[in-house]
């Protein structure tokens, strides 16, 4: 028992307790990476984004849009046009004029108030 005294068994307690906190460390710090990655090669390859509100179903006209209709979702910042409704708070409330599809950005021209109608939909001709 002259191999095993008390300073080497608690030196080698220590490297393995060593040992497994770097193991745990490196396994945090790539499980961090593989998340932060995506938005790492948008970013370097100049595709920026923006959050905008999106139709979560197909919205048919003459649906009143409530906040439960909507979802957001990401779109690249250089495709957003002007007519693209950016805020929910515009869009709850409005009449679907033109079929929305799901997962795609609500346009302007697509939306009436409450009580507006376009003669197309009420059959004037």
């Amino acid at each position: 028992m002259k191999f095993l005294t008390p300073t080497r068994l608690l030196l080698t307690i220590v490297a393995a307790l060593g040992l497994f906190v770097m193991l745990g460390f490196f396994s945090v710090m790539r499980t961090l990476d593989a998340i932060e990655q995506p938005q790492l090669t948008l970013q370097r390859e100049g595709f920026a984004t923006r959050t905008i509100p999106m139709a979560a179903t197909t919205l048919k006209p003459g649906t009143v849009i409530r906040s439960d209709d909507l979802g957001s979702g990401l779109w690249p910042a250089r495709e957003v046009r002007g007519d693209m409704l950016l805020s929910e708070r515009v869009i709850v409330g409005k009449v679907v004029q033109k079929e929305i599809k799901a997962a795609t950005p609500i346009h302007a021209g697509s939306l009436k108030r409450l009580g507006e109608y376009s003669k197309e939909y009420i059959g004037v001709p």
